[in-house]
């Protein structure tokens, strides 16, 4: 088994080289993962492609269940694998199309100004309980999550509530 530690500081340093050898190992990598264990990496593109789309082969859920997630894993990590991207057909394409305009070129670029206007509120917001700020917590992980609600919230209407539902652990 090809054995891979991306928190390992010749990969943090390299990142660059680090892949290279990851893709010379093949285009499926069988490698270990601290916490999850033993898992299949794609190291290109069109194979990922393959994966992704090729859900008789490569399925995410064994017995109703996320594939390879344990009993004894931590409570966040297991929270995150309830999500749409752990969803088999029909189930994903069911709750794709109903994101996926939101998520359209046209959609993000008219919603510029939107997440400008999102960004600033969030870097205006960073110093206010004093300096240092916590960049990665105040700011880094509310801008995806907060430009996704918008996104949902301007596709589906006001009063409509795309954050419900949305576990604690995305922010984590």
């Amino acid at each position: 088994m090809f054995r891979f530690d991306f928190t390992s500081q010749e990969y943090l340093r390299d990142p660059a080289t680090g892949l290279a050898k990851l893709r010379a190992a093949g285009p499926v990598v069988e490698a270990r993962f601290p916490v999850i264990g033993k898992t299949w990496i794609t190291t290109t593109g069109d194979m990922a492609g393959r994966v992704l789309k090729d859900n008789v082969t490569f399925r995410m859920r064994q017995d109703g269940n996320v594939a390879g997630l344990r009993w004894w894993m931590p409570r966040w990590l297991r929270s995150l694998a309830v999500s749409m991207l752990t969803m088999d057909e029909p189930d994903h394409t069911r709750l794709r199309s109903i994101v996926e305009e939101a998520f359209r070129r046209r959609a993000i670029l008219d919603m510029e100004p939107r997440i400008l206007a999102i960004a600033d509120g969030l870097a205006s917001e960073l110093f206010a309980d004093g300096s240092p700020a916590e960049l990665v917590e105040r700011y880094a992980r509310k801008l995806p999550l907060s430009v996704i609600c918008s996104a949902c919230q301007a596709q589906t209407g006001p009063g409509s509530s795309p954050g419900r539902g949305i576990s604690p652990a995305s922010l984590a």
